[in-house]
């Protein structure tokens, strides 16, 4: 499922599918955010030119300014998105680009017809935490050892509206309970995960 970039308004930025041509980069940026936990470029080839998945980058002048890993699968025989790695150039954070590829994410798997959209973030990092929380991911699990013997891991999902409902539609059903009825989500994990 491929789509065009997206230029917003007044940016000098475009968010769309990457290209051949640019997985280096890609990978270059991967390297520069996580180091040794970066996706290696083979499985990110993989999921550049895979039937269920792609990566979506941030554009600018300057090149790839962020990247978001997409993959479909089902759970109990629903289909879900999972983004399997975000990252955000360090020189242009906090100028929204990691809003921006989750929101395009969140539409990617949409039109793929997901009704969930799932990730898992280090318990430590909390900008990211921040960040997926504003966005309406909710805690459901925490992952011991899941990013080495000291870094638990974090999973977050949040529900994605089918085309065609609204929120109103859906609220007091299974769904409506992990859809975010404010803009605003918990700013920390709850201890109790």
């Amino acid at each position: 499922m491929r789509r065009q970039s997206v230029r917003p308004r007044g940016t000098g930025s475009a968010v769309g599918p990457a290209r051949l041509s640019e997985l280096s980069a890609v990978w270059r940026l991967g390297m520069a955010c996580f180091s040794d936990s970066a996706l290696p470029y083979a499985v990110l080839g993989h999921y550049l030119t895979g039937r269920d998945s792609t990566i979506l980058i941030v554009r600018q002048q300057s090149g790839v300014a962020g990247f978001a890993v997409l993959r479909l699968a089902r759970d109990r025989g629903r289909l879900m998105g999972v983004i399997v790695s975000l990252g955000v150039d360090p020189t242009h954070r906090e100028q929204g680009i990691g809003r921006r590829l989750l929101r395009e994410s969140c539409r990617w798997c949409r039109q793929a017809g997901a009704e969930r959209l799932r990730l898992e973030v280090a318990q430590d990092n909390l900008p990211a935490l921040a960040l997926y929380s504003s966005q309406g991911y909710r805690a459901v699990a925490r992952l011991p050892h899941y990013y080495g013997v000291e870094r638990d891991g974090i999973r977050m999902e949040r529900f994605i509206l089918p085309r065609g409902a609204t929120v109103e539609s859906l609220k007091g059903g299974p769904a409506g309970d992990m859809m975010p009825m404010t803009g605003e989500g918990p700013s920390h994990v709850p201890p109790a995960l």
